[in-house]
């Protein structure tokens, strides 16, 4: 990873106006949203499952998703052995990335983005991938995703929201190296209505979240939440079926405790050991000024209000 001023790492720009509290497609295919929110799929010989949706929080592959969701592709992994006789669980996870920009007409630029590493804390319902990606044959320059900006602290009740993912995926096997495959987007609009500082129970959501009167389906989860600046407040955690009155309660899980995760990843050419937060303060991330409420403490991280 290299070092980016915020303007060069992400161009501000308005890429759909969506009415409050509606649940709608993304307004393009293969514009801005998808060329930085993915679909996530785990491959299992010449199976495909569709598991989820993450977002990219740095431009050399770093993405962002729900620690559940991996948990569920590492569900369909199947049991290999090795020549010394002992076994081990294997599966493949890819992001699925698509965009109209790098393409000729009526062709989409895209493909499958392999994922080499991950890191999650379940308590948090956060993890992080470290997807593979493509360079130039003939220039050598490596593929870059564009990214999202994040804001560390939670929305507040009231606050406007937009939750974007990926859900009704379908996938058949893979055949010829090609595989057939379909999903729904969805931009999902509404409010904050609760903010849990610590946690929620001690069960489902035993971790700083919020909830939101929107309709997150299967397979949204791992999707960013955005404020109505645009920035990243949260990350798609569980959604549940309308009440009788067809009201909707979902949960967004906070973005300021990830930032005490520790990777181990290669910064300019040097292996390192580094917190998200860390790389933050390093402004390898693109991150708004809320970042200064957050600190190090011995266990992870801890925030001011």
């Amino acid at each position: 990873m290299t070092e980016e001023s915020n303007s060069e790492v992400r161009k501000r720009e308005a890429i759909q106006e969506i009415p409050a509290k509606a649940f709608v497609p993304f307004n393009s295919v293969g514009g801005p949203l998808q060329e930085c929110i993915f679909p996530l799929v785990a491959i299992v010989a010449d199976a495909v499952y569709p598991v989820g949706s993450a977002f990219a929080i740095h431009p050399d592959g770093l993405l962002m998703t729900s620690a559940h969701v991996l948990e569920y592709a590492e569900s369909f992994a199947e049991l290999r052995r090795r020549a010394d006789g002992t076994s081990y669980r294997h599966y493949e996870l890819h992001a699925l990335y698509v965009s109209a920009k790098l393409a000729t007409p009526p062709f989409l630029f895209g493909g499958q983005m392999p994922v080499d590493r991950i890191w999650a804390v379940k308590e948090h319902d956060i993890a992080l991938a470290l997807a593979r990606l493509p360079q130039n044959v003939e220039t050598g320059q490596k593929f870059r995703f564009r990214i999202v900006r994040l804001r560390p602290c939670p929305p507040k009740v009231g606050d406007p929201i937009l939750a974007v993912g990926y859900h009704m995926m379908e996938a058949s096997r893979i055949v010829d190296g090609k595989v057939d495959y379909k999903q729904e987007t969805a931009t999902s609009t509404a409010e904050v209505t609760e903010v849990f500082d610590v946690t929620r129970d001690r069960c489902l959501a035993n971790f700083p979240c919020f909830h939101v009167n929107a309709r997150f389906d299967p397979g949204m989860s791992g999707g960013p939440i955005f404020d109505s600046q645009g920035t990243v407040c949260g990350v798609v955690s569980r959604g549940m079926s309308p009440d009788e009155k067809g009201e909707y309660l979902s949960l967004g899980a906070s973005i300021w405790p990830a930032l005490g995760m520790k990777l181990d990843i290669n910064i300019d050419k040097q292996a390192e050991t580094l917190t998200l937060y860390e790389l933050a303060r390093r402004r390898l991330l693109d991150v708004d000024k809320s970042i200064e409420s957050v600190f190090l403490t011995e266990n992870g991280v801890g925030i001011r209000y």
